[in-house]
């Protein structure tokens, strides 16, 4: 158990180094990605039922440019608004209705890899 410790230790403080993160992530970015869009469609899932009590109860959806506000008063500050990705989640009022979204792996909004969630 000792070791098995030991092992974690030091992995979590090679993990904490930018340079030898840069090096490995090509190699485990593959595997944490199935990981990352799940997560970040049961965010969008869980603000979408969030939102949708707000309007319930009178008080509407937030708009675009307030959508960062609102995400950041939910969730304690801005980590909340980024994506696993690191990129901020989007609300788009449309014609066919509004969504939330993140730019998914690629980091590009707009894209066939986005991860949207209507209202």
């Amino acid at each position: 158990m000792g070791r098995f410790l030991l092992v974690l230790v030091v992995a979590a403080a090679a993990l904490a180094s930018p340079a030898v993160r840069a090096r490995i992530q090509p190699y485990v970015q593959p595997a944490l990605d199935p990981v990352y869009e799940w997560s970040a469609r049961s965010k969008l899932k869980e603000v979408a039922r969030m939102i949708g009590t707000e309007r319930a109860s009178g008080r509407g959806v937030p708009a675009p440019r307030e959508f960062t506000r609102f995400m950041e008063r939910r969730y304690r500050g801005a980590d909340g608004t980024l994506d696993p990705w690191g990129s901020p989640y989007y609300l788009e009022a449309g014609r066919g209705g509004t969504v939330i979204g993140s730019p998914g792996r690629d980091r590009t909004r707009g894209t066939a890899d986005d991860i949207v969630e209507p209202i």
